[in-house]
């Protein structure tokens, strides 16, 4: 059975090459997503990271914060 499939996978070069091309240039673009996501992620967070004048250990921030530069009080309780 296994045979059969691989041999009607090589059968014809063009199917092939085209088969191959395709996931090469798939994986790529997984690749290339998920590098430019990792790369927001750290750009994201190197503000938080880099501030260095408190020496906090715990960051509190208001649950609807959005961005970092939005200043929110937070209330007494």
């Amino acid at each position: 059975m296994n045979f059969v499939a691989l041999r009607i996978l090589t059968g014809g070069r063009a199917k092939y090459s085209g088969l191959i091309f395709a996931i090469a240039f798939s994986t790529f673009l997984l690749e290339n997503q998920s590098s430019i996501f990792a790369g927001i992620m750290k750009r994201t967070t190197s503000q938080i990271l880099d501030v260095t004048d408190a020496d906090a250990d715990i960051w509190v921030m208001d649950k609807k914060t959005l961005y970092i530069d939005e200043v929110k009080s937070l209330t007494d309780n």
